[in-house]
């Protein structure tokens, strides 16, 4: 997981830019933090990390973490977190991932697959919908300091 780390960094400080409302609270998040997550589904074999890279620097330029989980009896598979490089992106990388992704929740036979895309960064959506991903709800969270 250290290739994740630095990248898992970015995509933090990208969606605490694109998220003013949310940005202290996920910048003060650590990959330390969000590892232990992953740690736990890794106990039950139930995470899949693929790390994508470029080959001649032999350099990390992407990564994608998805999980499997059950909760009220579907079987349900989920991408956690994904990022490529911008210098990367349009190369088809993200595809390959989430592709990946699906394959895997197809061999474990889940029977929905979701992802959670933060605040700010709905342009997210047209390249999900290549892969028949539609938002379903919106999640409004209260913001403690407003109070």
């Amino acid at each position: 997981m250290a290739e994740v780390a630095p990248l898992w960094e970015k995509l933090r400080d990208y969606h605490a830019s694109l998220s003013p409302s949310f940005a202290s609270k996920l910048r003060s998040m650590s990959f330390e933090m969000r590892q232990q997550r992953f740690i736990s589904l890794a106990e039950t074999g139930s995470i899949l990390v693929e790390i994508a890279h470029e080959q001649t620097i032999d350099k990390a330029i992407g990564y994608c973490v998805s999980s499997i989980s059950e909760s009220f009896k579907v079987r349900s598979g989920q991408i956690e977190s994904i990022y490529i490089e911008p210098s990367y992106r349009g190369w088809g990388i993200g595809q390959m991932l989430v592709q990946r992704a699906l394959e895997w929740f197809k061999q474990m036979k889940t029977e929905r697959q979701i992802l959670y895309v933060a605040d700010g960064n709905e342009a997210v959506f047209e390249f999900y919908r290549k892969f028949n991903f539609h938002r379903r709800s919106t999640l409004l969270e209260q913001i403690s300091d407003s109070i």
